[in-house]
This record gives structure tokens, sequence and C-alpha cells, in this order.
């Protein structure tokens, strides 16, 4: 169910392309002085080309993130089973019956103050996501902005 879901949104071309022109603003001379202390490429990537990425990685985080809560009608058409339903689908499904017995039993539309509550549960992760990685969020916006 949802390991599918995560798992074919994972492979994006946007990610491979900021990775891509992020990795390009590494001066070379950095990987170069590992290369003569002797590592070795798995070597440089690990201790010294990953760490350097935590700016790009908390952009794609964020990018990623927005993505997955608001591809709606993606998450509609597979998580059917209700323990694998995510947020958004949940607080939908539970808004939609709620407006639909309130029409069927009172002939009443849809109570305002409901639907900006679930409003609320769905941007607050968001926001705490964002919170929590906006210094890296800018900072790998603004990365190919300055060459060495």
């Amino acid at each position: 169910g949802w390991l599918a879901v995560l798992l074919m949104r994972a492979f994006w071309p946007t990610a491979i392309f900021l990775f891509r022109s992020y990795l390009r603003t590494i001066p070379p001379s950095i990987v170069e002085c590992a290369r003569i202390d002797g590592a070795g490429e798995l070597r440089i990537f690990l201790s010294v080309v990953f760490p350097l990425c935590g700016p790009v990685m908390g952009a794609l985080l964020v990018f990623k993130s927005m993505e997955a809560l608001g591809d709606f009608l993606w998450q509609m058409l597979q998580l059917q089973f209700p323990q694998s339903k995510t947020l958004l689908v949940g607080l939908y499904q539970s808004i939609y019956e709620r407006s639909y017995a309130q029409r069927v039993g009172q002939g009443m539309g849809l109570e305002i103050g409901y639907s900006l509550a679930v409003a609320v549960a769905v941007a607050l992760p968001m926001l705490i996501i964002f919170a929590l990685s906006s210094r890296y969020f800018v900072e790998g916006l603004s990365s190919g902005a300055v060459k060495e």
C-alpha cells in the first residue's frame, strides 16, 4: 500500500537536476585535496561531498513533502484501505461523509468551522517541516548563485 506509493514517487527528475547543479558548484580543489590525501572515491563521497549536500537535501525535503501532500488524486486512487490512507485523504473523506450526513439528515450545508479545522490540520505538517528546514531550503535555492 503506502510503501509502493512512496517508492513510485521517489524517483524525480528535478531532484537529479538540483543535485547535479549543486554538485557542480563544489570546488574541484576540495575533492582533489582529499584525493591527494589518499582517500578513495567512496571515502571522498561519504566524508567530503555528502556532508556538503545538506542545503540541497533540505530543499528537496520541502519540495517532496509539498508534492506528497498535494498529490491528492493519486492517493485517492491508490490507497483504498482505511489503515493505509494518508492524512489528506482521510480528512477529506471525513469532511465528505460529515457533509453528506448533514445534507441527507438535516438539509444543511457543511459547517465552516469543521472545514477550517481540517485545513489547519492538513497545513500544520508542512509548516513544521518548513520551519525545521528553512535554513537548508534557502541555502539550497541560492547555492548556485555564487561561483568560486
